[in-house]
């Protein structure tokens, strides 16, 4: 059976529940994989604002979906989950647009590329014809990233935020990977939010930063690995996008050939 990361350690980052998959298929592929989630999905602050945001906005509002947690949260915070939202579901990337499908029973507008703000904001549906005048709803956790609404708004939408979970640094134990470190493993490290990669920086101590910055990283974005270089990583890989299967290629895209790194 091929093992192509045969010999690699590789730090899994998401939050506790959403890496499973993604864990069996590293696993599958021969690698050794070390568990750290740097982030934690909690309930928001005022989920009722949340709810009254969903439940009352008008028929044909568009809403736009940031994250599948985004997708996941909605469905327990709207009345009726997603499936009774009254207008057309839009999400940033094809892992949240095939979230959206399951529990939206109906079809999702996604880029075809990019999978962030920007790619969103090329879609004709939210052109400056199709939302000046309209209400949009984005769906997303606590603070992030304000590029989508301020552009949405300068081209004549109305946008309310349903902000459906909030975002915490776990506590969670650093002592494999500093020890994988400690004994000159080769580690690479996926991160797929920029708040991610903040949270990891925060969690390591500033000692063993020097190891942080020599580690590959690969990253979900163009917009984190930039974030990455002025941190001052040094190897930083960017995948196609957060999705397991893209995640996987690019890992064994960059094994040589025998599966050693």
């Amino acid at each position: 059976m091929s093992a192509p990361l045969q010999g690699r350690v590789v730090v899994v980052t998401r939050p506790e529940g959403q890496a499973d998959r993604l864990c069996r298929l590293l696993c599958a592929a021969g690698a050794e994989v070390l568990r750290l989630p740097v982030i934690a999905i909690a309930p928001p602050g005022d989920p009722g604002a949340a709810r009254k945001t969903l439940e009352r906005a008008p028929a044909g509002t568009p809403f736009i979906f940031i994250s599948s947690n985004a997708v996941e949260q909605a469905e327990a915070v709207a009345p009726g989950g997603i499936a009774a939202l009254r207008g057309p579901l839009l999400a940033v990337g094809p892992t949240t647009a095939a979230a959206l499908r399951r529990l939206g029973g109906r079809e999702v507008v996604a880029p075809e590329e990019g999978w962030d703000s920007e790619a969103l904001l090329r879609l004709p549906q939210l052109s400056g014809p199709a939302v000046a005048g309209r209400l949009v709803v984005i769906v997303r956790g606590e603070g992030g990233r304000e590029l989508l609404a301020r552009e949405l708004e300068r081209r004549g939408a109305e946008v309310r935020y349903a902000e459906v979970y909030r975002r915490i640094r776990p506590a969670s134990d650093t002592a494999l990977l500093l020890e994988a470190w400690a004994q000159g493993r080769e580690v690479t490290i996926v991160i797929t939010s920029g708040e991610g990669l903040e949270n990891l920086f925060a969690m390591i101590p500033a000692r063993r930063h020097p190891d942080l910055k020599a580690s590959r990283l690969l990253v979900a974005s163009e917009r984190i690995a930039r974030a990455a270089r002025e941190a001052g990583c040094k190897r930083v890989m960017v995948s196609e996008g957060a999705g397991d299967a893209a995640l996987l290629r690019a890992l064994v895209a960059d094994s040589p050939p025998g599966g050693e790194a």
